[in-house]
């Protein structure tokens, strides 16, 4: 008898579920990923702590098609699950201080031997963020920030209740209790208005409560005056074509992450400049991702 012969096919398709496959993660490849997640979630793609199947669809097809490579989903949803365990990490061993001073060269917290020794008992597994910091710290807040449980930094959007630390800093005690009694007043102004237009809204609200997530997370910095992420936004919205909500609002969202685009908004002054460089930077960044 002949022996029979296999048929083998070159290029089989990739399981959802096959964990075999080796996924070989750059750095690049890792912002890239990050990038396709924010993406998603301001697409609404993640309606509570994870991302439904559309979302996932869209950060494969992204994923692929900016770095040539395919993988599973069970990669991605492994690279997700690493990511925010580096994330709340990160976050643990910042925890409330403030004043900490950042170190360039190594791109992570500048603190004193004794600091990090005190921080290191409570937090062991940040061991490695003394030698280099988290990467993607601004794409990482927005993935993680209303997802997971770290202390005070516990929220779900569906929750319609505001962390205490997304209340904007304010300075003396009259002007806090004023400031959250106009955040309590408009997060019930918007759940008081019924089902009709209720997504919308709802996006927006969670949009700026991001934003203020991100600005509270870079603080710190020094900034262009006017360039914070909550100062770019609120100047975004009075343009034209770029009101709340609207896709050139979200694109600006997406742009805007990134410290030297908002400083160059910033410096431009004139509205149509601003404009102009806005509707130019959308332009490159592509449409396409909020078409879906």
């Amino acid at each position: 008898m002949g022996k029979t012969k296999e048929t083998l096919n070159p290029n089989p398709k990739l399981s959802q579920n096959n964990s075999n496959v080796r996924a070989l993660w750059t750095p690049q490849q890792i912002k890239i990923f990050c990038e396709a997640c924010v993406d998603e979630v301001f697409k609404g793609n993640r309606p509570t702590t994870f991302f439904n199947k559309q979302g996932w669809r869209n950060i494969e097809a992204t994923f692929q098609k900016n770095t040539g490579k395919e993988y599973p989903r069970i990669k991605y949803k492994h690279k997700w699950d690493t990511l925010k365990k580096d994330w709340i990490t990160w976050n643990k061993l910042k925890g409330s201080e403030t004043g900490l001073g950042w170190d360039v060269a190594k791109g992570t917290i500048a603190a004193t031997d004794e600091w990090w020794d005190r921080k290191l008992t409570e937090v062991p597994e940040a061991a490695k963020f003394r030698e280099k910091g988290l990467d993607n710290v601004d794409l990482l807040d927005i993935m993680f920030k209303d997802t997971a449980a770290t202390g005070n930094l516990a929220w779900t959007p569906s929750s319609g209740v505001l962390p205490a630390d997304f209340e904007t800093p304010t300075e003396g005690d009259e002007k806090k209790t004023q400031d959250k009694g106009k955040k309590r007043a408009s997060t019930s102004s918007i759940h008081g208005k019924g089902k009709k237009g209720g997504g919308a809204l709802m996006l927006t609200h969670q949009l700026s409560r991001i934003c203020d997530a991100v600005e509270l997370r870079n603080s710190a910095s020094s900034l262009e005056p006017g360039s914070s992420i909550r100062d770019v936004m609120e100047r975004v919205c009075t343009l034209d074509g770029a009101e709340k909500g609207s896709n050139l609002y979200l694109m600006a969202a997406r742009i805007f992450q990134k410290r030297e685009k908002r400083e160059m908004f910033v410096v431009m002054k004139e509205p149509h400049l601003q404009l102009m460089f806005l509707k130019n930077e959308a332009e490159l960044l592509g449409r396409h991702y909020f078409t879906a």
